[in-house]
């Protein structure tokens, strides 16, 4: 039963299913059982209770497709209309029949009277392209049976009219995706499907909770849902609450509240129609206007601060869906500032793609530079283990210290430093006599304490995630909480679809982190006692004692009472040894593998790292192995 999960509650009817002898039991806890698998394929199913008056026990019935009543379907303008010439006929004559009552109330009537119209127009059509799609490949195939010139040249026009149909399938998919960046005539029409399809999931309400269980019904949404808006908006009428507002500072002027107030010219509707797109549902797409606000509010804050925006240093990065004509209306409102399409802040790049290996390539080719300026010099190899320790491992730590890099390049970069090591002679590379993963070995295993580019990439990130702990006030550690774990903690987060990369890079670092730190008890009221880690002696820093069958206290202020260890409780669920080191930790206790000031040591995560991804082994035989060499 672990292995499936509980999804189906109780909807409908009472909310018992069996009464004699017992105590009600609330609908809301009466579920059914089903795995993910299959509420993969019974997406809409459902669970009601129907009273039975012969029997104390009512019947569930789980309905795997339950009747969904379809909502009234909207008008919508094909765009596929546009190709018949009575379209601008039909909406003429609709629009010059006169019409009673206001300005407004008129342009109303005359928009509803297009619509009445256009829709008795359209269902004398034949515009279902799907169908028109599946008939021609049917003659298609009846035709190919067929021998001569004539069948030849009816499969010519067959196939004609289907490239057509799949050009008006496409048009309509393309209008209903709200997708404007991919190109006609590249047969979309899947993709397009895929879009419609995953925004209408979303927007279809499957379940509302509220104080007493929930509701699955259209009726019972709509009551709910009118219900809380009415409680929203239902105003307690407040009184006496001048003296407030007198402590709150006036923001709004009186010529700012004109203009907010006055009424809505016909200058600013017709701007705001008109830079709508066409075929697609209105909402707000970035403009030159929106980069000229921009530009203003940066002028205001650099006449405020002193601080000018530097026009040569500063850059604009468009995404792909970006036209031609909206880039240069942006860079003209911007003063003429340059178009870059990947950029660099503070040596770090701005955008990372699909392709990392081409993003961070700039690190292979500093390191690249930096060792052949050095082959010229003559090196002993103590000065050659120097610069690889002290520069060519730095260089990249900067960005190691984001974002993760991956194999393929910390195997580049080893593979620099390794034939820098062993050197060459007039171009040609000498033998590496020794694995560059036992040479840059610890000391004690026989190595010379090289480091290791992935751990020490893993290990940095690791520091960073510690920083979002141990300093939740700074901006970073806000917005990451805010955007990735909004309502747990970091090391219950996850990483979701469309998170950035330096996300993605700090997540990873989770694991070693969790590996290498205590949770301080305190009082106990936030430390798991079988979950977390919080014991010193174990190795994984967690209880080893099986829990109780049937136990429900799981904190360990369970464990505490009236400021000290409760001896009786401790000594009846561990073991000795536990239980010993339990009564013998101080209820201020705090322990974390960090330094003197609390920062995460760098050294002991990469020692960590290396512990966890490298399996131990003799360091005498390692070293006399290099002797014998």
């Amino acid at each position: 039963m672990s292995s499936w999960i509980l999804v189906l509650r109780a909807s409908l009817g009472l909310g018992v299913t069996c009464g004699r002898g017992m105590e009600k039991l609330n609908r809301d806890w009466i579920r059914a059982l089903a795995s993910e698998e299959w509420c993969e394929v019974f997406k809409d199913a459902r669970v009601t209770h129907f009273e039975v008056e012969a029997s104390d026990h009512n019947i569930l019935l789980l309905e795997t497709e339950p009747r969904i009543r379809k909502p009234k379907r909207r008008f919508h303008f094909d765009s596929r209309w546009l190709q018949y010439r009575e379209v601008e006929g039909i909406i003429q004559e609709a629009w010059g029949k006169n019409q009673v009552g206001s300005r407004g109330v008129r342009i109303s009537r005359k928009i509803k009277q297009c619509r009445m119209n256009l829709s008795a127009w359209s269902r004398t059509l034949k515009l279902n392209s799907k169908k028109e799609i599946k008939r021609i490949k049917e003659e298609i195939h009846a035709t190919r049976s067929r021998n001569g010139n004539n069948a030849k040249e009816a499969i010519k026009m067959l196939r004609k009219q289907l490239s057509e149909a799949y050009k008006q399938e496409e048009l309509y998919w393309n209008q209903r995706a709200r997708i404007n960046w991919l190109q006609k005539g590249d047969k979309n029409t899947a993709y397009f499907h895929a879009v419609v399809n995953g925004r209408r999931k979303r927007n279809r309400i499957t379940r509302l909770e509220k104080e007493q269980g929930g509701c699955t019904t259209e009726e019972e949404f709509g009551e709910e849902i009118t219900q809380f808006y009415n409680q929203l908006f239902t105003s307690s009428k407040p009184s006496d609450f001048d003296e407030i507002l007198n402590g709150i500072p006036r923001t709004i002027t009186e010529q700012m509240n004109l203009q907010l107030t006055r009424p809505v010219t016909e200058k600013e509707i017709r701007i705001a129609v008109f830079s709508m797109h066409p075929n697609k549902s209105p909402g707000p797409d970035a403009n030159g206007d929106e980069a000229g606000h921009i530009k203003e509010i940066l002028e205001c804050y650099g006449k405020a601060s002193g601080q000018q925006v530097n026009i040569n240093k500063s850059a604009v990065i468009f995404s792909k869906n970006t036209g031609s004509r909206e880039k240069e209306e942006v860079l003209q409102k911007l003063g003429g500032i340059q178009q870059v399409t990947q950029g660099k802040y503070l040596g770090l790049p701005l955008v990372v793609g699909r392709s990392k290996n081409s993003v961070f390539r700039f690190i292979k080719e500093n390191l690249m530079s930096r060792l052949q300026n050095w082959k010229g010099k003559l090196l002993s190899n103590a000065g050659k283990e120097v610069l690889l320790k002290s520069v060519a491992t730095a260089l990249p730590s900067y960005a190691m210290s984001v974002f993760r890099l991956s194999k393929s390049l910390c195997k580049e970069l080893s593979g620099l430093m390794a034939r820098f090591w062993w050197g060459n002679d007039q171009g040609e590379t000498r033998m590496h006599w020794k694995k560059w993963e036992d040479i840059a070995d610890r000391k004690e295993n026989g190595g010379l304490g090289f480091r290791d580019l992935l751990c020490f990439n893993e290990a940095l990130l690791a520091k960073q995630v510690w920083r979002l702990i141990t300093c939740p006030n700074l901006l970073v550690s806000k917005v990451m909480k805010n955007r990735y774990f909004p309502n747990s903690n970091i090391f219950q987060s996850k990483v979701k679809a469309g998170a950035s990369w330096i996300w993605q890079s700090l997540h990873s670092s989770i694991k070693l982190l969790e590996s290498g730190i205590w949770k301080q008890v305190g009082d106990g009221s936030t430390v798991e006692i079988w979950e977390d880690r919080w014991l010193d002696i174990s190795k994984n820093g967690r209880i080893s004692s099986p829990k109780p069958n049937g136990y429900q206290l799981t904190k360990v202020s369970s464990l505490i009472k009236g400021r000290k260890w409760n001896n009786d409780i401790i000594q009846g669920l561990f073991s000795k040894e536990e239980a010993e080191a339990i009564m013998a930790i101080p209820l201020a206790y705090s322990k974390r593998r960090t330094d003197s000031n609390g920062d995460l040591q760098i050294m002991v995560a990469i020692l960590l790292n290396l512990g966890m991804l490298r399996p131990k082994r003799d360091s005498k035989r390692a070293v006399r192995k290099i002797r014998r060499r």
